[in-house]
């Protein structure tokens, strides 16, 4: 009975870690894939940041081992640090993926929007100003499970994608300093944009 509850202890310090590690950003991520969530959430970054710290945590834990006095405590931190650690890794890794897959997702839901705009634009001699110009004629609502598209046309579209009529784009980073961005060019002009992973039509922006 006496060691029951250290041992319960440092399990349930485990299993604390390893969410704290995961589950945020696996979690975000996966209600992008379902067409829910922020797709910009600039606090994402803090569990990664945790990872990070446990790093030096777990350096400086490993001398106490080999003490008798400080071993019980020390295997509890190494352990802790050691699944932080690697439970951010599995999050990232998962994320990473996850987020693919829903930015995929995303334009595929995004194709009766493209299309209206090239109707729009083959009508009138020129792209709607606003996204709101194709209701209700060209469209009857904005798709769902969109991230938070914005039109670009005149010169501001000239300026930012040069040889292009209009551009959709949004901002889809998942930490403070993260600037990444889902883009749709008509000409599918997508050099020069940084790195870009192709979906279908769209790209992916990788700041």
């Amino acid at each position: 009975m006496g060691q029951a509850f250290p041992r319960s202890r440092r399990f349930w310090a485990v299993v604390v870690a390893f969410a704290v590690g995961a589950l945020p950003t696996l979690t975000l991520n996966g209600m992008l894939v379902l067409g829910r969530g922020p797709w910009a959430t600039p606090g994402a970054d803090f569990a990664i940041l945790l990872g990070v710290v446990a790093i030096p945590v777990l350096v400086v834990a490993l001398p106490f081992l080999g003490a008798r006095r400080t071993r019980r405590g020390a295997t509890t931190v190494v352990l802790t640090s050691l699944v932080l650690v690697c439970a951010t890794g599995l999050g990232l890794s998962g994320g990473h993926r996850l987020r693919i897959l829903a930015l995929d997702h995303a334009a595929r839901r995004a194709e009766p929007l493209v299309e209206a705009i090239t109707r729009f634009e083959k009508d009138n001699a020129r792209p709607p100003r606003t996204l709101q110009e194709l209701m209700p004629h060209y469209l009857e609502r904005i798709p769902q499970g969109l991230p938070p598209l914005e039109l670009v046309s005149g010169d501001a579209v000239e300026q930012q994608y040069p040889g292009n009529s209009w551009a959709l784009h949004a901002s889809v980073g998942m930490g403070a300093l993260d600037f990444d961005e889902l883009i749709y060019l008509p000409r599918q002009d997508y050099e020069g944009q940084g790195a870009v992973v192709r979906l279908g039509g769209w790209a992916y922006v990788r700041d």
